[in-house]
């Protein structure tokens, strides 16, 4: 019954139009970037390799370059407690902190800690930022302090604070620790793993995701953490949550997983890349943004859910859908070359081909039987419609 079910609904989707759920942004770079953030619904920031700083000041559309006058740094984090100060730490060659008081026009570096993963303010004068070591500052970066001494004495990945005194630090492969005075004093829990991401939706309530498709779960600050069903096992790296039941992670080979209930079930989207995304952040119920390798910025604004598009010009058509071993694809009305692009039901890209005819044939034959998702790009736009390979 649960097959012929599944099959019915596929069926009444096989001829729709679909908007993609996250499209790609042109980003200028071709580096890795590993942090994004945003101060409001038009302006945000994202951070990578090789010194580079990006700024968008209309919600993505466009990325200009800004400069912290170091090219050898890879910047890994960047925060932003007010809409005009902000912090970036970095991992390499010179090692520091930069901030800002007017909204990036301006950079200077505060401190040459050593080698840095990751932060989190607070406010604009209390916050902590981790790497080889645990550091403080209550004074907007001016003077730091470092705190855990020998009880944190591996690289922390991850640090979240729910005020200035409650908050915890991933560190490498102990796991979690927290601490209730400030960083003074840390407790572990003997809770072990690789975690690379935290988010707290409340002083009880956070999440940990990390290596092999963790996720944890606590809702007793961290005095226990509960194993999630994320449905994959590869690398997590960045989590987000909007309210106390959506929220969002992503990772390796362009995975995104969103959970509507507080991750009892976390549920696929397609990135339509296989980049590795290193972080993410969502300005709204709808708007999100994640950042990877080579550049990537990608951005959505439905919260990352297919839409049909009844009235959309429908620039392609494909059969027989269901397939066996080919597929035909037509597009009658295209003048230039087509971008061709098959993915699987998690969104990794199974089949790409430049088609200049205006009937292609394409060999499915090696796909497992499944759900898949066809995109047709070209001068006309973005199309996607669902196919089923069958035997």
């Amino acid at each position: 019954m649960k097959k012929i079910t599944y099959t019915l609904i596929c069926l009444l989707f096989l001829n729709a139009t679909l908007v993609a759920q996250w499209t790609k942004q042109t980003t200028g770079v071709t580096c890795k970037l590993n942090s994004v953030c945003f101060t409001n619904a038009n302006t945000g920031y994202a951070v990578g390799d090789y010194g580079t700083i990006l700024k968008t000041t209309n919600g993505g559309n466009n990325w200009t370059i800004q400069t912290v006058g170091d090219s050898t740094s890879s910047l890994q984090s960047v925060c932003f407690p007010s809409s005009n100060i902000g912090f970036i730490v970095g991992w390499g060659c010179n090692e520091r902190i930069f901030k800002t008081t007017n909204g990036g026009a301006s950079w200077i570096s505060i401190s040459n800690n050593c080698a840095l993963l990751a932060e989190h303010f607070v406010n604009t004068n209390v916050g902590y930022i981790v790497g080889n070591g645990v550091f403080k500052t209550t004074d907007g970066g001016n003077n730091w302090i470092q705190k855990g001494g020998n009880q944190i004495s591996v690289t922390s990945f991850a640090v979240f604070f729910t005020n200035s005194n409650c908050g915890y630090v991933a560190a490498q492969g102990p796991g979690i620790y927290k601490t209730t005075d400030g960083g003074d004093n840390w407790y572990h829990n003997n809770l072990t793993g690789w975690f690379f991401s935290f988010y707290f939706t409340d002083e009880n309530t956070g999440y940990a995701v990390g290596d092999g498709g963790e996720i944890v779960k606590t809702t007793n600050g961290g005095i226990n953490w509960i194993n999630q069903t994320s449905g994959t096992t590869i690398p997590l790296r960045s989590v987000c949550f909007i309210d106390a039941n959506i929220g969002y992670v992503i990772g390796w080979d362009g995975i995104i997983i969103k959970t509507t209930n507080g991750g009892v079930n976390w549920t696929t989207q397609i990135s339509g890349i296989m980049d590795k995304l290193h972080s993410v952040f969502f300005v709204d119920a709808n708007t999100g943004y994640t950042v990877g390798d080579g550049g990537v910025i990608l951005k959505t604004t439905n919260g990352g859910q297919w839409v049909e598009e009844k009235n959309k010009e429908d620039i392609f058509s494909v059969f027989p859908n269901p397939a066996t071993n080919n597929l035909t694809i037509e597009i009658p009305q295209s003048t230039t070359e087509n971008t061709v692009i098959i993915f699987n039901i998690n969104g990794q890209e199974q089949i790409k081909q430049k088609i200049t005819e205006s009937k292609t044939q394409i060999d499915v034959g090696n796909l497992t039987n499944g759900v898949y998702f066809i995109k047709v790009t070209n001068e006309k736009g973005v199309s996607v419609k669902k196919i089923i390979k069958n035997e």
